[in-house]
Order: C-alpha cells, then structure tokens, then sequence
C-alpha cells in the first residue's frame, strides 16, 4: 500500500503492517505511486520522485531518475502505473510519456506524443494490458492502444457526435474483465464500457448545423481513399471526406455548371480510380472529376460532342483493368471513358452497331469478370454483358436464363471469378458459367429481405448484402 513517504506491506494472515519509508532513499515529500513485482526477487515501486527496484532476497535498492542530457533515462520522475507485458517487458507510465525497461535493466525506451500523432497525451494515468497483446493506456486525452508486438500506437478520444464514444477524455483507471470487457473510469464522466463482443454500429448521425458532421442523412456511396480515410457520397449534402481517427468530416465543396441556385449535389455513386482520380457519378449534374492531390474538379454534362456525355444522370461507375472509366447512365447506356483521348464512347439504345447496347439502358451497376468482359446491369432489361474477345454483347433475362428479375440493382464479381446478381425483389443470384444459367437465393434461404440494392466480399471470402431490411451474410460454400 502507497502512502507519503513510503509504503505499508499488510501480512493477509496476521493482518499485521509493516511500515517502510523511502525518504532516505528518495529525498523528503516522496510518496509511493504505484507497485509491480516483476518477479519473486524484484519490486518495482514508482514514485513522485523517480523510480526503485527493490531486491525482495537482499534488500537491496536501485534508484532510477530522469536525466535531461541522457534519452535513455526516464523521461519524467511522476510514476503513475507499472505493467508487465507477456514477454516480461515492463513499461512505465509517468507525467511525460511511456518508458519501456531495456534488457540490461539499466536503461529506458521512450515512447512521447512529439514522436507518434497517435498517442494521445504524455500525461499517464493508467496501463493495463489486454489478452491480445496491447497496452491500453489512460490518458488526460483520451486512451492510447500501444500495440507491444508492432510498437504500433491508435487511440480512442471522445467525440459528442459518436452515440458510443468514450464519456471523458481523462480516463484515470482501467480494468480487463475476463469476459474480455474493457471498464475505463473517467474524471468527471464517470465509467465507459467497451466491449468487444458487441456488434455495435458507430453511428454518425447528420446535422446541418455541424461544420465538420455529416450534412445529409442520406448516404448512397462509398469510395475508400486510405485505410483511414473514406469519401463519403450522400443525396443533397454533396461529396464529404470523412478521417476515421479523428471522427469528422471535411465538406468538398463542388459546384454544378447547370445549378444558379448553388445547393449541394446529389450524389448517386463514387468510384476511385487506379490514378487516384475521384469519379463523381450524380443526379442531373453529370460527372465529376476530383484529382485529390491537387483538390480540383472537372465537371463532364451531356452534350453533342465526344467530349461530352450522353446523359447527365450517372447511377455506375467502372474502371476496367485497361484504365478505362465505364459510366453507367439513366437511359442512355453507358459511356467509356478514356484518359488517352480524353473522350468519351457511346454505347447506348440509339447506337450503331457494334455499339447497340441490347438493353434499355438504364445502367444500375458495372463488373469486370476474369475474361475481361464487362457486365452491366440494368432495371428492367436484365444483364447485358460485353464480350472482348468479338466486341459484341450478350444478353441475360428472366426468359433465357434463369435470372430471377430483369430489374438488376447491383453485381459482384468475387475472388473466384463468380458473379452474383442483386435483384429489385427476387433476391440474390449466382451465375452458372457451364450452364449460362442463375441460381437464386431469397428470403426462404435466409435473406433477410429480397430487394438487394449492393453487394460485397469481404477477406474471408463471405458475401454481404445490403438489402431494404438490413445487412445479410452469405457463405458461398455451404450457400447459407
């Protein structure tokens, strides 16, 4: 037990105390922080003045203080916490970052805010390590989550627009349940729970008050720029670009050409390119194009000119493994672009052969099957494919194939070269390649409902669904 000017050792048989000052060795107005007993030989005891090791056979002590001119010194004398990690490591959190004993016992490793953005404060209150190897860290700012193996840092501060965040950003303890929940106890904002065995969704409401929140609640696209951050499509709040770590987002803001009155657009689709350029598909202002390097846009409208669409709504966008950019329309086919040319090439219901699409051409959705070929999908005409080898296309419909509904709202094309087919009521189906032919699954299979509006593969291999009644799951293997 800690107390000033040392500490109290409580025999739990005889309930007899023993008290032990540590003025002599650590100079008057010290006070015992924190304990952690390394072994059956050692005790590390942390103080207000600086650090000793106790030797529990000899009685022997080391004293440890911070050295300005020496980096491998303790960086600050306040030792808040002690833990060991699965290696035997020992980290010691302090007033001014975290210390990590080297092995000869004699020296530190120093881990501060100045060298990672990701730690959260320098300031320590507490350590505790989780089973699977990470330091949580209780900071002034929130909790730091030191990955031992990796020395790799992320965190968790609280943010008032996530419905689950962290209730205050000092979080002074921190206990590990055995059920794997995590209990964080705060200054001023009492207890948060983290547990991870809890499907939780980090909801992110919309307000058109919050400059740096979500302007619209209607979300209808993704494109992900990095592991961290994700532009964000949405009807009439226009494009966002949303930083997971620091839980905002920042408005782009793109005008239309067509639109006097200046509103946000109403996107319908995002698709980042192989060059890093941003292909904004929306309702009724074209496409856009958005060089996030230099954070300029290029608007595309319909026009005569092969430099100009067809048509100025865009519900798809596809880039082929040729670099070319394949823009689905409402009604007029589909419209390639190419970087070489800067143009575009038409194939729609009013082309010349070999361009005729044989569909209506209200595209909803574009893949790339393994072969090259390119699968649109469109409401009410089935699925019209293009084939690369003779540059024709090939259609499949309800009548001639097996597909369970000519209205086709999205397309997968898995790892395994399988294509899947999301339906406006029928379900979800699978193509047959051998037989030219669709097997369907719907909500007597499990699904959670029948109008599919996108589908997705996760690593794994599993295939998700989006459908007008939640998220379903699919195994491609045991198809349930």
């Amino acid at each position: 037990m800690g107390t000033f000017g040392g500490y109290r050792v409580i025999n739990p048989k005889t309930l007899k105390v023993k008290n032990v000052g540590i003025n002599a060795l650590m100079g008057n107005g010290s006070s015992v922080i924190s304990f952690l007993q390394a072994n059956d030989n050692k005790l590390w005891i942390g103080t207000n003045v600086g650090l000793l090791a106790l030797n529990l056979t000899s009685g022997g002590t080391e004293k440890f203080i911070h050295h300005p001119n020496d980096p491998s010194s303790l960086t600050d004398n306040f030792i808040k916490t002690i833990v060991k990690d699965e290696k035997g490591r020992i980290f010691f959190g302090t007033n001014n970052g975290l210390n990590m004993l080297l092995d000869d016992e004699k020296h530190f490793k120093s881990f501060l805010q100045s060298d990672n953005k990701l730690f959260s404060d320098d300031i320590i209150y507490a350590a505790s390590l989780e089973k699977e190897g990470k330091l949580w860290l209780g900071t002034e700012d929130g909790v730091t989550i030191f990955d031992t193996a990796t020395e790799a840092f992320s965190n968790i501060r609280p943010n008032k627009r996530e419905s689950f965040g962290l209730s205050h950003k000092s979080v002074r303890s921190i206990c590990m349940a055995d059920n794997g929940i995590i209990w964080l106890g705060t200054y001023q904002g009492g207890v948060s729970k983290f547990d991870p065995n809890l499907a939780l969704f980090n909801l992110k409401h919309s307000s058109p008050f919050d400059p740096k929140g979500l302007s619209s609640p209607i979300v209808t696209s993704f494109a992900e720029f990095s592991k961290r951050k994700i532009f964000v499509g949405t009807d009439g709040g226009g494009l966002h670009f949303f930083d997971r770590d620091q839980g905002v987002f920042e408005h782009i803001d793109m005008k239309s050409k067509i639109d006097f009155s200046r509103n946000p657009l109403a996107i319908l689709t995002l698709m980042l390119d192989s060059r890093g350029m941003l292909w904004v598909g929306t309702y009724q202002h074209g496409l856009f194009a958005y060089n996030s390097k230099t954070k300029t846009y290029k608007q595309y409208l319909a026009g005569p000119s092969a430099t100009d669409l067809s048509q100025n709504e865009i519900f798809a966008i596809k880039e082929d493994s040729k670099g070319l950019i394949w823009i689905g329309t409402n009604g007029t086919g589909v419209n390639v672009f190419d970087y070489k040319t800067n143009s575009f090439t038409k194939s729609g219901t009013q082309s010349l052969p070999p361009m005729l699409l044989p569909s209506n051409g209200f595209i909803r959705a574009i893949v790339e099957d393994p072969y090259g070929d390119m699968w649109l999908s469109s409401s009410g005409t089935g699925i019209a494919v293009f084939q690369r080898s003779n540059g024709k296309y090939k259609v499949y419909r309800k009548a001639n194939s097996g597909l369970s509904n000519d209205v086709v709202l999205s397309l997968l094309c898995d790892s395994k070269g399988n294509i899947w087919a999301g339906t406006d009521g029928a379900g979800l189906d699978l193509f047959n390649r051998r037989t030219g032919k669709f097997t369907n699954f719907n909500e007597t299979n499990g699904l959670s409902n029948a109008i599919v509006y996108k589908i997705l593969e996760g690593k794994d291999g599993l295939i998700w669904l989006s459908t007008d009644n939640g998220i379903s799951c699919l195994n491609p293997e045991t198809k349930k």
